[in-house]
């Protein structure tokens, strides 16, 4: 798959050679909530960026940023041989409404589809082994309007006769690289025809992949990946540091249990605004800025919300956003921190960072106290 990446859809992977890591939550819902689900997590991206940024560092130097890492996609799509690549990493221009009109966006005119199979069936993208390119760079919704198409084997060009099926459309439901997807399995696969009918009908796709979808779920890609290390753990105590690979998928639980109330009460951030406030993020954490918009404010709507869904048992989860906001500091502030105190040249600087947040294995804890959940 990498191969084919690089060398015929031309992305750049080697822009993110420095590793840098996301912590990226499954949470189920029902298929008749995934639009509003998908849209409440991109909403609240840039709290789940800024609370988790833990990346500021590029090549041994600072960035620039709080989270680097997400700096990896318009690098890695800027000299894509199809344009739709480095569109589909950035937010369209509204909220999407149904899961056709997500489809529409991801798979529609001007998009390319991703290589395929012969037999789709059982593969996992990043297994590929016999793949095929269709011939003409057809989108996916044209590919599955068509009866057979010829494709060539990527690895040697063998010709082949690819006839089309929902597979196809499950297997490639990875191909947008926003903060957060839509991902699903078929328990029994529709046909293509029932597909389109659904496809002319209002909340068609819902109602139909609710009789035939084996699960569905949200992957959050926004928060970056944090470890519990010997500062975080003597300065902010044991049930913070239990609580940090935990909270991403704690603040994500929490806000789609009920979507349709976290929508309405993230509304007052409007749609059109969230790629300057997701920069802001990126750049400055919990201070960052778009216009009148605090990343902050978002912080502590997001936190807030999501508290109040869990249950007493899981609010210690939640322990370590709530520290982020009431120190003002996340991962990648206290790293900067740190190192501007660090004696030495910027190498040594650097190893004595790196020493200094050696993450701590910590024992699970089945008692924990929960925190007070509330706006700091």
């Amino acid at each position: 798959i990498y191969d084919y990446w690089v060398n015929y859809r031309g992305w750049d992977h080697q822009a993110g050679i420095d590793a840098k890591a996301q912590n990226g939550p499954n949470t189920g819902v029902a298929v008749s909530d995934a639009i509003v689900a998908l849209n409440v997590m991109l909403t609240a991206g840039p709290a789940l960026i800024a609370l988790f940024a833990n990346s500021p560092f590029e090549n041994g130097e600072y960035s620039g940023y709080r989270e680097n890492r997400l700096t990896l996609w318009p690098r890695m799509f800027g000299h894509a041989r199809f344009a739709a690549d480095d569109r589909l990493h950035r937010l369209p221009s509204r909220a999407f409404i149904d899961l056709r009109d997500y489809f529409v966006w991801m798979f529609g005119e001007g998009s390319v589809m991703q290589m395929t199979f012969c037999n789709p069936y059982n593969y996992k993208y990043k297994e590929l082994t016999d793949a095929f390119c269709v011939e003409g760079n057809p989108s996916l919704l044209t590919f599955l309007r068509g009866e057979r198409w010829p494709a060539r084997r990527f690895r040697d060009g063998y010709p082949a006769q690819i006839r089309p099926s929902l597979a196809h459309l499950a297997f490639q439901q990875f191909a947008q690289f926003l903060d957060a997807r839509i991902r699903f399995s078929f328990a029994s696969e529709p046909s293509l025809d029932e597909f389109f009918t659904a496809w002319e009908c209002p909340d068609g796709l819902e109602e139909l992949f609710e009789d035939h979808f084996d699960f569905c779920y949200i992957e959050g890609r926004a928060g970056g990946a944090n470890f519990a290390d010997r500062e975080l753990f003597d300065k902010a105590g044991e049930q913070v540091a239990a609580s940090v690979l935990i909270a991403p998928s704690a603040l994500q639980a929490g806000l789609l249990r009920n979507p349709l109330a976290a929508q309405r009460a993230l509304a007052r951030w409007p749609w059109e605004a969230l790629p300057a406030l997701r920069d802001a993020a990126m750049r400055d954490g919990l201070s960052g800025q778009a216009g009148p918009l605090s990343v902050r404010a978002l912080c502590e709507t997001v936190v807030e919300l999501a508290g109040r869904e869990l249950s007493a048992a899981e609010a210690w989860m939640l322990a370590y956003p709530l520290y982020v906001l009431r120190s003002g500091r996340n991962g990648a502030d206290r790293a900067l921190a740190a190192y501007e105190v660090f004696p030495g040249h910027p190498h040594e600087r650097m190893k004595r960072l790196i020493h200094s947040r050696e993450a701590l294995l910590l024992p699970p804890k089945l008692h924990l106290v929960a925190p007070p959940v509330r706006q700091p």
